[in-house]
């Protein structure tokens, strides 16, 4: 086997090539044994492989096979070298795959000689043997990097026919042109290539030359007369060239030429009486004749009627006039109180300025500005008076001064007026007058302002009427002044006596602009007074009192989130308690309270609770300090119910606490809360006597559920061997610190008229109503309950309603003879209890 190199493609490939003899005709044998009989070649001798080896000429068959794999190695060496040749050498990679088959059938024959050797070799083969594994292996070896180099090869030649695919790219292929692609005749395209509609001008020799049937849209040109036709579908039309100008054109009979002559002597048939109209783009010569003639004659018939002054004229005498005296723009009339109209003249005129039309009078020289007067001539006494209006005729819609008085006031001394209303009054009987009368005819308004008068200087306003009747001023205003100047320090001043309007009620009221002083009489019964929003009326003040002596109640309510002070109500609740509210513009402020003498009786108050409400064992109520816990004394006056958990200490107030710059220790949270919602800060937040806070978490019975809320079920109240014995009034007071701590609220009291009055952060509860309803979000709250009764003492109130679970706490109780009213106390009721041994 041989290797050549063929070029194919244009790339050098190397073929391998098979010779005579063939492989397989080579036996693996040793060289031959004395000739036989009749001169045949004797039996096959044997070869040592080693001698093989050795033997630098192999006669014998088993040195041939050794030499044929020592050339197939090194074949096979060469084809690993292939890899590296051009990819486009793919044929001829394909005939060495084919060779290398065929070795391989080779090798398989070579090792079917082998078999086939003598056993008395047999050293000698089994070394053999050895050898061909050996050289089997490495022929293996040799196969798989001709492999690997195929597979090189292949890579490579992808790339290159990627390349040849590149620069093929947009060329034609030559077997298609006259058949897919038109072929170039000296660089042209041959016309029967081309559309019919590229050659549509056709030329031929003559008239008679052209087809028997044209195409449309064809021109046909005869060369002998160079004349031009187009098919008309049945003969040739010759076409006409253009005559250059029209003066090359003959005047026909009926389409005669343009002429100015013919123009101006041209006859206006059908010319008739029009419309006095504006002549429009769109009119046709007569209709914009007839147009003409309607407007001309409708100004000569005017012409006939009126004056039509120009230029300056000089009206001696008194004309008459039919109709009316028309002036161009511009123009003005000048009535003239002087014979010189030159030099020392006074005149009054009329004339437009701009879009401002002007009566005014005017003066030169020595001649005096004199004034104009709008009067009646002569006096009436009753019926239809004339009158004079200033102002425009028909409908105004732009903003601006319809009419106006206007004057030059340059005196150096005296008062000079611009405009005075002075008529004349002798009337007699019950006849009376309006010197001046403004009255708007008002059909609709806008968003803006009703003013009936302002007063301005140098364009600021100082005073103003409204429609509605209000009046209001920068300046101040004096009632009682004796010459009518205003006078005094304040915008408004009174040198005389006041009167408010007072409003008696009997019956829940809203306030408004038309009360002054307000009296409250509750006998009927329970009155609610609302008072209007704080937003709406800034500094209107409400005096109201109570004048009668009925257990209903008198509440004043702000509207909506307003607040009195910050209270959501005010109550009224004796005889001859009185308050005074104003507007800051967002709440109603308390100005002035007052309670009846009777209701006064915070003096000298006695707590009941022989601890004073400390939560603590009996000690010297002298003492600031106290004891441990106790809750004995909060267990025998808040007797548990529905199964309610006993009291614990959730807070201690502390006598110079750390909290608040003390040392002797700090507030729980709890404890600063109730602090904070007393007020107390600084030094009142620092010392003071010191008290326990309690709590109770409500119990899950369901006995005795609150009247209005049916969730909410008697957790606490006295306890039945405790009595609070009532003074002469048959009353006995409740006062003390409630918080609501989570779920929902708790209801302390039930109100009802004549029976209970309860009050929140002082305020009584309007009406038969829940009593002091506390939630957590208020957090803590003074409770104030009066409890009457016909038998003089109470030992079943005041009653706490809570849901299942929920947790309360008390600081500061107190019960206290009769209807008493501590205020909102923020330290200990003492008792005189203490003080017994």
């Amino acid at each position: 086997m041989s290797c050549e190199s063929l070029e194919v493609g244009g790339c050098e490939t190397l073929v391998l090539k098979e010779e005579t003899p063939t492989l397989l005709e080579v036996a693996v044998q040793g060289p031959p044994g004395p000739p036989g009989a009749d001169g045949d070649p004797g039996p096959p001798g044997t070869t040592d492989y080693n001698d093989l080896i050795n033997t630098p000429t192999l006669g014998s068959a088993a040195a041939q096979n050794v030499e044929f794999f020592a050339a197939a190695t090194s074949l096979i060496t060469t084809n690993s070298n292939v890899g590296s040749l051009s990819t486009s050498t793919s044929t001829g990679w394909s005939t060495a795959t084919s060779r290398i088959a065929s070795l391989s059938t080779v090798l398989s024959a070579a090792s079917s000689n082998v078999s086939s050797l003598s056993t008395s070799t047999s050293s000698g083969l089994s070394t053999s043997t050895s050898s061909i594994n050996s050289l089997s292996t490495s022929t293996s070896s040799g196969l798989s990097t001709s492999v690997s180099g195929i597979a090189s090869l292949s890579t490579s030649t992808s790339s290159a026919l990627s390349a040849v695919a590149v620069s093929l790219a947009g060329k034609v292929d030559t077997a298609q042109v006259g058949i897919g692609v038109a072929p170039l005749v000296a660089g042209l395209v041959p016309s029967i290539y081309l559309p019919s509609y590229v050659d549509d001008v056709l030329e031929f020799a003559s008239l008679g030359s052209f087809p028997g049937a044209g195409e449309a849209g064809k021109i046909y040109i005869a060369l002998d007369t160079s004349r031009q036709y187009r098919w008309s579908g049945s003969a040739y039309t010759e076409l006409l060239a253009s005559p250059g100008t029209t003066d090359n054109v003959v005047e026909g009979v009926s389409n005669l030429y343009f002429t100015v002559a013919r123009v101006r002597n041209a006859v206006l048939t059908g010319l008739v009486a029009g419309a006095n109209a504006v002549i429009a783009a769109t009119d046709s010569v007569i209709g914009a004749f007839q147009k003409l003639q309607a407007q001309i004659s409708a100004l000569v018939a005017l012409d006939a009627q009126n004056v039509k002054i120009t230029g300056d004229q000089d009206v001696a005498g008194m004309k008459s006039v039919t109709n009316r005296v028309d002036f161009n723009t511009g123009s003005s009339m000048r009535f003239y109180n002087t014979a010189d109209k030159v030099t020392n003249t006074e005149y009054s005129y009329f004339t437009w300025v701009g879009n401002e039309f002007r009566w005014a009078t005017a003066n030169s020289g020595t001649g005096v500005n004199r004034a104009i007067s709008l009067q009646q001539v002569a006096r009436f006494t009753g019926g239809s008076l004339p009158y004079v209006t200033l102002g425009a005729a028909n409908a105004v819609t732009t903003a601006g001064t319809q009419s106006r008085a206007i004057a030059n006031h340059t005196a150096a001394s005296g008062t000079q007026t611009t405009f005075e209303v002075f008529p004349t009054i002798a009337q007699t009987g019950t006849a009376g007058y309006t010197a001046f009368n403004v009255n708007p005819q008002i059909t609709t308004t806008g968003s803006g302002n009703f003013l009936l008068q302002t007063w301005q200087v140098t364009n600021v306003t100082w005073g103003s009427f409204r429609s509605n009747g209000s009046f209001a001023t920068r300046g101040s205003v004096t009632a009682g002044s004796s010459d009518g100047l205003a006078t005094g320090s304040s915008f408004l001043n009174s040198l005389g006596s006041l009167a408010v309007l007072v409003t008696p009620i009997t019956a829940s009221t809203t306030l408004g602009i038309t009360h002054g002083v307000i009296t409250a009489n509750a006998t009927a019964g329970n009155i609610v007074i609302t008072l209007p929003a704080a937003s709406s009326c800034p500094g209107r003040v409400y005096p109201i009192k109570r004048i009668d002596s009925s257990v209903n109640t008198v509440t004043i309510v702000p509207n909506g989130a307003d607040l009195v002070d910050f209270l959501t109500f005010y109550s009224l609740e004796r005889i001859l308690s009185a308050v005074t509210l104003r507007s800051d513009g967002s709440r109603w402020i308390i100005e002035s309270r007052t309670e009846s003498q009777a209701f006064e009786r915070s003096v000298g108050v006695v707590n009941l609770m022989s601890d004073s409400g400390k939560m603590t064992a009996r000690a010297n109520p002298l003492a600031l300090n106290v004891g441990a816990f106790d809750a004995g004394k909060m267990t025998l006056w808040f007797v548990a119910y529905n199964g309610s958990s006993a009291w614990s200490e959730v807070g201690k107030f502390i006598f110079d606490n750390t909290t608040n710059g003390g040392a002797a220790g700090a507030l729980t949270a709890t404890t600063s809360d109730l602090i904070a919602a007393m007020g107390r800060t600084g030094t009142s937040a620092r010392y003071g006597s010191e008290f326990y806070i309690a709590e109770r978490t409500a119990g899950a019975g369901t006995a005795n559920p609150h009247p209005l809320f049916a969730a909410n079920y008697l957790s606490s109240t006295m306890n039945s061997v405790v009595q609070a014995v009532m003074n002469a009034d048959r009353a006995v007071t409740f006062a003390g610190w409630i918080r609501a701590i989570d779920n929902d609220q708790v209801v302390v009291g039930v109100q009802a008229a004549g029976v209970q009055q309860v009050y929140l952060n002082g305020v009584r509860q309007a009406g038969v109503s829940a009593g002091a309803v506390i939630t957590p979000a208020m957090g803590w709250c003074h409770v104030r309950v009066v409890i009457r009764s016909a038998i003089g003492y109470q030992n079943a109130s005041p009653n706490i309603y809570a849901q299942a679970g929920q947790k309360f706490q008390v600081a500061l109780p107190a019960w206290m003879y009769g209807e008493a009213n501590p205020g909102v106390h923020t330290t200990a009721i003492q008792t005189i209890n203490e003080l017994i041994p």
